[in-house]
């Protein structure tokens, strides 16, 4: 673990670089980032789903300093629980491509999340 990051929380990026999709059940994002780019701390405020399509190695850093390397081949496919606070880092030699599926849960007061770090 590394340093904790200092995050201002009030001020978090998108989860992703354009929303290419989105009815009342579903978010679709592409995410692309050139080497050595980040995605910047953003909040998972739906769980999602994560299918690469143009695959890279990263390094996600959560919000307590936390550091984890993933490895995603094209056509890698991962979900995740909402809640993550985390940073993306393409630390690859090529560009890294995904599609990001949040799938927007129903509360008591309607559709949760509006994927801009809410």
């Amino acid at each position: 673990m590394t340093e904790k990051p200092d995050v201002d929380l009030d001020n978090l990026a998108p989860i992703g670089s354009k929303i290419l999709f989105e009815n009342d059940l579903v978010r679709i994002w592409e995410v692309y980032l050139e080497p050595g780019e980040h995605q910047g701390f953003h909040h998972h405020t739906n769980p999602y789903v994560v299918v690469a399509v143009d695959g890279g190695d990263n390094k996600i850093t959560s919000i307590d300093g936390t550091e984890r390397l993933t490895e995603e081949p094209p056509g890698h496919i991962v979900y995740q629980d909402r809640g993550q606070i985390h940073n993306l880092q393409n630390i690859g030699e090529t560009h890294y491509r995904n599609r990001l599926i949040e799938i927007k849960v129903p509360t008591s007061k309607g559709v949760e999340g509006n994927g801009k770090g809410d």
